[in-house]
């Protein structure tokens, strides 16, 4: 029978995974970003500046930000108002 340490080790692995799992992520894009310059135009973005394509990325996540945590709100007040009907049906159904 196993005793209660036996995932003890599992733990110390967890963090070196993510390490192991970032790296791959990182790595190929490295590989991708040294090597793009010969494949990419030169005026890639067009007329934008980089600076306006992050303001403009930024402000896209603002937004959805946003919108999600109003999806989130009424959601939440959907259940509320949906929990306080079946305590009402379940105390008109007592009585």
């Amino acid at each position: 029978m196993a005793d209660e340490d036996w995932q003890a080790g599992d733990k110390i692995l967890i963090p070196a995974q993510a390490v192991v799992c970032l790296i791959a992520a990182v790595a190929p894009s490295g590989a991708a970003w040294a090597v793009s310059e010969s494949f990419s135009p030169p005026s890639y973005v067009g007329w934008a500046d980089p600076s306006l394509i992050w303001e403009m990325l930024i402000g896209g996540i603002v937004i959805c930000s946003f919108l999600a945590a109003i999806a989130l709100w009424i959601f939440s007040a959907l259940r509320k108002a949906q929990r306080a009907q079946l305590r009402r049906n379940a105390f008109v159904s007592s009585a």
